[in-house]
């Protein structure tokens, strides 16, 4: 318990644009792009990433190389905070541990929860649809 309340406290204080590294015990390793001139009280829109299966692992760096993390890497103007979570070697994304991480993100940070965006590619662009994502009413884009 004292581990994940330490990645709680933890977060708020991220100000640079690029990505920072993160494992949530509940779920997974991700990586969390907010832009450098983001004032901890603005609220900003989100955008969950979701990578295609070949990016299934453990592997942060790989995970930055490809899809939206490699092309707002190092940009200081990408008015939306980047959720890009990578999915466990073996599995297909899990849509309530996404949840779950989004509902975390959410208390850490100040999210503009009417501008919550879900993409994706290839395995992530099919898991995008997921019927807890459109039940919580996300905007969708596979």
């Amino acid at each position: 318990m004292r581990k994940i309340m330490l990645v709680f406290c933890l977060l708020p204080l991220i100000t640079w644009s690029q990505h920072t590294r993160h494992r949530l015990a509940t779920y997974t390793d991700y990586l969390l792009y907010v832009p450098a001139k983001h004032h901890p009280s603005q609220i900003l829109p989100l955008i969950l990433s979701l990578h295609g299966s070949g990016e299934r692992g453990d592997d942060l760096d790989r995970l930055a190389l490809t899809g939206l993390p490699s092309l707002i890497n190092n940009k200081d103007s990408f008015p939306f905070i980047v959720l890009s979570p990578v999915c466990p070697a073996g599995r297909d994304w899990d849509s309530q541990a996404l949840l779950n991480l989004l509902d975390h993100i959410e208390d850490s940070l100040q999210v503009d929860k009417d501008r919550i965006y879900v993409t994706g590619y290839s395995l992530g662009g099919s898991s995008s649809g997921m019927e807890p994502f459109v039940l919580k009413k996300l905007s969708l884009c596979g």
